[in-house]
């Protein structure tokens, strides 16, 4: 199995490691017998097939070797099943720049629920992937699912991880977010 990771460069945008490219990075905290990010320690990192749903976490895309003496674990994830590792040891070697269409190339080999797609449209919009979003929803989005298109795009897009439910505003959208949100709403106008 190939594994990939994305970072901003050599940080990590979730705690700030710097990683070392083709040199082992290992974890300060390691405990593999939690789900608990913030208990857990090591380092996540997923596959092709259900990087998309991670592309927001970083600029720059890596292969991941795995240690032979390394712990892995397939971390249970309902959004992104088996797409979800952390390892305690890691070396990242093939830096590349994301370009969208890397991205476009990750969603077609994408292999997610459902739901997780209605999540993709706005992860990919943070980083301003606007094509790769029009695909989903041309791909995906229909009379059926179109409501719930929309609500997740409201929850997903106004979710602070703060554990409070923030109100979803139109204003509050950046411009490429407000395209893809009209596109929505003209699909559900016309589903009525």
């Amino acid at each position: 199995m190939k594994y990939i990771k994305l970072v901003d460069g050599l940080k990590s945008n979730a705690n700030g490691f710097e990683y070392k490219i083709g040199e082992l990075n290992e974890s300060e905290t390691w405990n593999p017998t939690t789900f608990d990010p913030a208990l857990m320690g090591g380092f996540n990192f997923s596959v092709e097939n259900k990087i998309l749903r991670w592309i927001h976490r970083g600029d720059t895309i890596y292969d991941v070797e795995i240690p032979e003496d390394a712990e892995v674990i397939d971390c249970p994830s309902p959004n992104c099943p088996h797409g979800v590792f952390i390892a305690n040891k890691i070396i990242l070697t093939n830096p590349r720049k994301v370009t969208e269409n890397m991205v476009m190339d990750f969603y077609n080999k994408s292999d997610l629920p459902q739901k997780t797609y209605y999540q993709c449209i706005v992860v990919v919009l943070f980083k301003n992937y606007v094509n790769v979003a029009k695909q989903i929803i041309k791909d995906k989005v229909n009379k059926n699912n179109i409501d719930d298109y929309i609500n997740e795009f409201e929850r997903f897009i106004t979710d602070k991880h703060d554990g409070l439910i923030h109100k979803f505003n139109y204003d509050d959208l950046w411009q490429e977010a407000k395209d893809i949100y009209d596109i929505l709403l003209k699909i559900q106008k016309g589903a009525d």
